[in-house]
């Protein structure tokens, strides 16, 4: 349930400074219980292959690659997952 505490203090933070923040849990498997705590409270979840994130970053110009090379962190950036990728993702295309 670690991952549902921390999007939700990330969203509150967010929320705070005035912007807008959709909390989401994206992994390549949510657990149930995950799954389960995420709606309790509100989070989405979306579980997703690496296959499927390849083709939605191929899709968009680029490759698990490239972005490695962009884990120096960037004032502001979004960043998490096994990889410490990070990226903004439009709400409508996750």
């Amino acid at each position: 349930m670690d991952a549902v505490s921390q999007v939700l203090r990330y969203t509150r933070r967010y929320e705070a400074e005035g912007r807008n923040a959709v909390p989401w849990v994206v992994a390549h498997s949510v657990p149930a219980a995950v799954e389960h705590e995420a709606r309790r409270v509100g989070v989405r979840t979306r579980g997703i292959s690496m296959s499927a994130v390849e083709a939605f970053l191929a899709a968009h110009g680029t490759s698990v690659s490239k972005l490695m090379t962009l884990r120096r962190r960037a004032p502001g950036a979004l960043t998490g997952g096994a990889g410490d990728l990070w990226a903004v993702v439009d709400t409508a295309a996750a």
